[in-house]
Formats: structure tokens, sequence, C-alpha cells
């Protein structure tokens, strides 16, 4: 799954604790939950119609970021955004998926204050993966 190889790729690079099944950590998948304060979370979103006459598709991807402070939010949104935005041709982690390119389609963004008033920020990116040939296989 591209948010979870995406979770250990941030985790992987000291942007933050990701524990698949645990709990613990402030990396989570889908939805925030009610703590740590400080957190991101990576949820797939919309991405485009495939186009038959490539062999990739493009995958869209929300990475959000809660915190307490509007600063700390906005700069760990930054940091990842920095950490992403050239990333192509390779792979998250071994045996994932072949990222062709990475497409920053928002830049990061206040979204407002939870119900905790705790500042979230959001990314837009879209991922394009690649589907055909040999590396199919990598899927």
């Amino acid at each position: 799954m591209l948010i979870a190889e995406l979770a250990n790729y941030l985790d992987d690079n000291d942007l933050g604790d990701y524990i698949p099944e645990g709990t613990g950590g402030d990396i989570f998948l889908h939805i925030f939950p009610p703590s740590p304060d400080d957190c991101i979370v990576i949820a797939p979103s919309s991405g485009a119609a495939p186009d038959y006459k490539h062999p990739y598709d493009t995958v869209g991807v929300q990475i959000l970021t809660r915190s307490q402070s509007p600063g700390g939010g906005y700069q760990k949104a930054w940091d990842i955004y920095e950490l992403l935005r050239r990333f192509g041709d390779g792979y998250l982690e071994d045996g994932g998926h072949h990222i062709v390119t990475c497409l920053v389609t928002s830049p990061p963004a206040p979204i407002g204050l939870d119900e905790n008033s705790r500042h979230r920020f959001v990314l837009n990116m879209q991922f394009e993966i690649f589907t055909g040939g040999e590396d199919n296989e990598q899927q």
C-alpha cells in the first residue's frame, strides 16, 4: 500500500515515527487519532484518470500535519514537501511501488483548527506509479 510505504519513508528520514498496526508513534494512516497533538496523517486521495498510452497510473495522496503550534505543523509540512518534491524513478522501500515521479499539486497550506484548537496543514501530491513491463511485479 503506497501510503504505508510513504509512512515508512518519512520514518526512515527522521520526520516521524511510524509503528504499523501498533500504538504509539506520530505517523498515522487515514485519520487523525485523538493523540498525540503533534502528528502526521497520510491518506489516499483522488488521482488522475488512467491513460492507457502510458505505463503508469497517477495516484493521489494527501499528507496532513497537526500541531499545538502553528509554526511546528507548518514546518513539518514543509519538511515533508522538501523530502518528496523531487523524488522519482525509485522506490520508497524495498519491494514497494516503482515511483516514476512525485508531483506536488499543492504546497503546504493551513486548513484551520481541529476541535481541540490544534493547527492543521495539508500537502497534496500525486505519484506516478509504474504499472507496465517487468516492474509490474513489484506492486
